[in-house]
């Protein structure tokens, strides 16, 4: 099964969690797998044998701050609609 990193970086902009979930809406069907304090994982089946993961972690820093670090991913056979999926989602949200 190929699988590929499609964006790794700060919870911004569309990579905040419910911005994310959100944009995914309607897209394929959404798995709460965790939702911890520290981690949150969901996970879209997106189509026939495609699976895409948001992945969040919150990274260790002094309190009162809210910082998470993510990473979305693409396990399946259609690596290439999910990543014209996630850029058609960024052009749209900075606009």
């Amino acid at each position: 099964m190929a699988r590929k990193i499609l964006y790794q970086g700060d919870s911004s902009g569309l990579f905040q969690y419910d911005a994310f979930i959100q944009f995914m809406d309607n897209k394929g069907r959404r798995i709460t797998y965790e939702n911890e304090p520290l981690q949150r994982m969901d996970l879209y089946e997106t189509g026939p044998a495609t699976v895409l993961i948001y992945l969040a972690r919150k990274r260790i820093i002094p309190r009162g701050m809210d910082l998470w670090g993510v990473t979305v991913s693409v396990h399946g056979s259609d690596i290439e609609g999910m990543e014209k999926l996630i850029a058609d989602g960024m052009q749209r949200f900075r606009k």
